[in-house]
């Protein structure tokens, strides 16, 4: 007696409607930039807002102010028959760290960065993130980049199309004789604030439970630091001047003021310090500056990458 042949299964449906994926043959992500999706959030966020533009336009203004310094000094030396050569270089740098301009970066960085980690620590989002195929590094790598290349981008573009502005009115003064580097000068001076601000944006945020809190501690970081710096220099030294500049430059503003001053290799002299028959007093070493500021980013993502956890973890 033969068994009876059973029937032949029933195929299941498939669970996902859509099946297209198998037949895909694009290119593929490598795992090396899984970070450039969380970075890109951040890019995207500041075309969205209305407060970057805003912020934005009022540094480009600054430029505009300068240019027509410029503009005005030039004709007026010429009118004067003055000996002394033009410099090109001052301008720029003038543009670049002057009060306007700082506070306008200043205030992208706090903008755009206060919430990034804070907001999703607040609301639990890192258990979602670092579920996904991204690990901590890719997350925290991403918002700094994000925010860095968000205020990179405020900072360079201004400057280049000034650049490219004083080139075509001034190449027949001999522009070009006295900047050969200027482009190379520019780029470096726009990542000096970039890089910090974003630093410790990321930084202060990581160790915050809501945005406003992160954005007032850097706010107050950023203005205290340079308040305090002042006030220590004149008490203690007041008879040392370069002492007084180092220690002046020992803040947050000042640390990006005295890489740019050597950066653009322009010498600053302050009301304070000037004194009949001597010369300016330059800013203080450039391995001083970048060895503080080499610091601050370390310690500011080191102290990042501890608060990124998919769990909250209890240690007793």
């Amino acid at each position: 007696m033969t068994k009876p042949v059973p029937p032949p299964p029933v195929a299941t449906a498939s669970p996902i409607a859509d099946l297209s994926y198998r037949s895909y043959t694009g290119p593929l992500r490598n795992r090396s930039v899984r970070w450039w999706v969380v970075a890109l959030y951040t890019i995207r966020k500041a075309r969205k807002s209305q407060g970057f533009w805003v912020l934005s336009a009022v540094c480009v203004l600054s430029y505009i102010f300068h240019a027509i310094l410029f503009y005005v000094q030039a004709n007026v030396s010429s009118v004067m028959m003055s000996q002394k050569p033009t410099d090109y270089v001052l301008p720029f740098f003038s543009a670049m760290n002057g009060n306007l301009n700082a506070y306008c970066l200043m205030g992208i960085c706090m903008l755009l960065g206060a919430g990034s980690i804070a907001g999703d620590q607040r609301v639990n989002a890192l258990m979602v993130y670092l579920s996904k195929p991204i690990t901590r590094a890719d997350y925290l790598i991403g918002k700094w980049v994000g925010l860095m290349l968000t205020i990179f981008s405020v900072a360079v573009v201004p400057s280049l199309l000034f650049y490219l502005m004083m080139m075509a009115a001034y190449s027949s003064n001999g522009f070009f004789a006295h900047t050969h580097w200027l482009p190379v000068q520019i780029v470096l001076a726009a990542l000096v604030p970039s890089v910090l601000l974003s630093a410790l944006m990321t930084g202060i945020s990581a160790w915050s439970r809501s945005s406003f809190t992160a954005g007032a501690l850097f706010a107050s970081l950023y203005i205290l630091t340079g308040i305090i710096a002042n006030i220590i220099g004149f008490a203690m030294f007041t008879h040392h001047m370069n002492v007084i500049v180092m220690v002046r430059h020992a803040s947050i503003p000042g640390i990006i003021d005295a890489i740019a001053q050597r950066i653009f290799s322009v010498t600053i002299t302050r009301h304070e310090f000037r004194i009949p028959g001597q010369p300016g007093i330059p800013a203080p070493p450039l391995s001083f500056s970048l060895s503080i500021a080499f610091a601050l980013v370390v310690v500011s993502i080191a102290a990042a990458r501890t608060k990124i956890h998919a769990v909250e973890v209890v240690r007793g």
